[in-house]
């Protein structure tokens, strides 16, 4: 099966939503790529699980709810003390050689600094159309709490949300294609205030901009979105990887929970499974650097 990627920068895809909020002009749009972009922006309900309120709330001040400040307080940041040797002219050890070589800095004092290790995150997320709001909800909150957790331990992460879905395009010689929508919300090594990325990882994560973001490829590839906005990833399982060559940490989802091995029973997401999981995959990245 084919694959074809199209990744956006989180700024400017928040920028394009931003604009279809302040302004209703889907009735002088003839493309039916940007109606829907217009729908799935201004969209919500309980198959949604949010407001259309909360879409416009969460993406102009951020998504920050109570479950999230309680964070995976059992997740440490993998740290380690290291100490380098700052010279000056009147303080600490004083070094007799550099002093008679005529150096101006002559003494030296050790300063301790802490260490934490980048971390690149990717996490999938699509699920079937039939799954619960509140499975995607408790997911897409998992991943939040676990992101804020990992920041505000000192823990630099850079974050790629993954849409794919396959045939969730409509063109001609690429039935069968595997989608990869994709946003770049945050790079590895830039602060940020997590307020303002956050939406990208609240609730209308997936059924408002994941399905919008469909709506940009489409026109990117100058094909067409499909309604039903395809037939998922194609993935059975809930996990969490180290990938030792690549430096980043997978996160998966069932396209269909119901339907994912020993989890068929059950029809809510796995929190302490996948927090187990991501502290395995955090002690590898650990253990590997």
């Amino acid at each position: 099966m084919s694959e074809v990627y199209f990744e956006l920068p989180w700024f400017e895809f928040k920028n394009s939503m931003l604009a279809e909020l302040e302004e209703d002009s889907s009735k002088w749009r003839v493309s039916k790529n940007s109606t829907a972009f217009h729908g799935n922006v201004n969209s919500g309900g309980s198959w949604y699980g949010y407001t259309s309120g909360q879409v416009s709330e969460w993406l102009k001040t951020g998504y920050m709810p109570d479950e999230l400040v309680s964070g995976l307080t059992a997740l440490l940041p993998p740290t380690e003390n290291r100490s380098s040797i700052l010279y000056n002219e009147d303080e600490g050890e004083f070094h007799v050689d550099l002093a008679m070589s005529g150096e101006d800095e002559f003494y030296s004092m050790p300063v301790y600094e802490k260490r934490a290790y980048g971390c690149r995150i990717e996490a999938g997320i699509m699920f079937s159309c039939a799954v619960p709001a509140a499975i995607i909800r408790d997911y897409m909150i998992w991943i939040a709490r676990s992101l804020w957790t990992l920041e505000s331990q000192g823990i630099n992460c850079s974050l790629l949300l993954d849409f794919p879905s396959k045939d969730c395009i409509r063109k001609k010689g690429m039935e069968g294609t595997l989608f990869h929508n994709l946003v770049r919300v945050k790079d590895e090594g830039i602060n940020s205030d997590f307020r303002g990325w956050s939406a990208m990882v609240s609730p209308a994560a997936l059924r408002s901009f994941g399905f919008a973001l469909m709506d940009l490829h489409a026109d990117q590839i100058k094909g067409k979105s499909n309604p039903s906005y395809g037939y998922g990833s194609g993935r059975t399982e809930w996990k969490v990887t180290y990938d030792k060559e690549r430096k980043s940490i997978s996160i998966e989802n069932p396209y269909n929970p119901r339907q994912s091995g020993r989890l068929s029973s059950e029809s809510v997401f796995p929190a302490f499974e996948m927090s187990e999981q991501l502290k395995a995959a955090i002690e590898e990245m650990k253990n590997s650097q």
